[in-house]
């Protein structure tokens, strides 16, 4: 399947190696859009608040959730201009405790990080086809800063919207 749109990736992982292992499988799979790098939490927050294209996807290392209460993925979804952003959460564990704290933080997706290169090109290559050719994911655009707003909106009873 050929990736039609133009679509930014910022992987979030404390090693650097990992970001050359993406950028390999990507480029197998005929990934032809941009590639970001955090190397910590502070590092992926600063990036995503430079004023710089917002990523489509967040690819995060379990460990850059942020201390125990997940801080970075936190923030991501308290901040209305960041929350659209999916994040999915890459990483060598798949104890329940794990995938049942990533969703709860609001990760999209927790994906067992492969560990040999043939499964790091299969697997980055399900993730595009998702990501980019099967779900619609809103651009970046002043009207998502009104979330918050129709969000009080949608929590008025419906009997006040609907008097029949």
């Amino acid at each position: 399947m050929k990736h039609r749109r133009a679509f930014t990736i910022l992987l979030a992982d404390s090693d650097p190696d990992e970001y050359h292992l993406l950028y390999d499988a990507l480029a197998q799979n005929g990934y032809r859009g941009d590639l970001q790098y955090a190397s910590d939490a502070e590092e992926l927050m600063a990036h995503l608040r430079s004023g710089r294209v917002a990523p489509s996807l967040i690819l995060l290392e379990l460990n850059l959730l942020g201390g125990e209460d997940g801080e970075a993925l936190s923030r991501l979804q308290a901040d209305p201009s960041l929350r659209h952003i999916p994040v999915v959460v890459m990483t060598t564990s798949s104890s329940p405790e794990d995938v049942a704290r990533s969703y709860a933080l609001g990760a999209r997706s927790h994906v067992d990080k492969p560990l040999t290169m043939d499964e790091q090109v299969r697997v980055v290559g399900i993730l595009l086809n998702y990501w980019m050719d099967a779900v619609i994911v809103p651009e970046p655009s002043p009207q998502l800063q009104t979330v918050e707003s129709l969000e009080s909106f949608s929590s008025r009873p419906l009997e006040s919207e609907f008097p029949f």
